[in-house]
């Protein structure tokens, strides 16, 4: 999963099939200081972000297949989240991925019922 900002929509006439009816959202990773790392991804979306939304951005593909109801769909990454708010402990902490682990978003997969509310926890160094 990736932190990342949502930098634009697709729109695309023609499609794989299973992509109708879906958001696809173009969606810039993330630093926890709101900068760019690495290419921008094409992912997903059910959960109705918005321009220069923070978001979470899973490239499980066997899930986002699920999702699409496709296993031969093409689609890989998935807005499994929108960020609500992010907290640090101190200008020495990193981020500890572990903290989007965890029974908050395990019941949610494949619901698709709305957006989380997610917050960014940190581990200490």
């Amino acid at each position: 999963m990736l932190l990342a900002r949502v930098e634009g929509n697709v729109v695309a006439t023609r499609k794989h099939p299973s992509l109708e009816g879906w958001r696809l959202l173009v969606c810039q990773p993330i630093g926890l200081a709101g900068d760019a790392e690495g290419a921008p991804q094409v992912a997903i979306d059910a959960h109705g972000a918005g321009m220069h939304q923070r978001v979470i951005i899973s490239s499980d593909g066997a899930a986002a297949r699920n999702a699409v109801g496709n296993d031969k769909s093409p689609v890989r990454w998935m807005v499994v989240g929108i960020v609500d708010e992010k907290e640090f402990q101190s200008s020495s902490s990193k981020f500890c991925p572990a903290m989007l682990e965890g029974s908050f978003l395990q019941p949610e997969i494949g619901s698709f019922s709305g957006a989380w509310n997610l917050g960014f926890g940190v581990c200490s160094t």
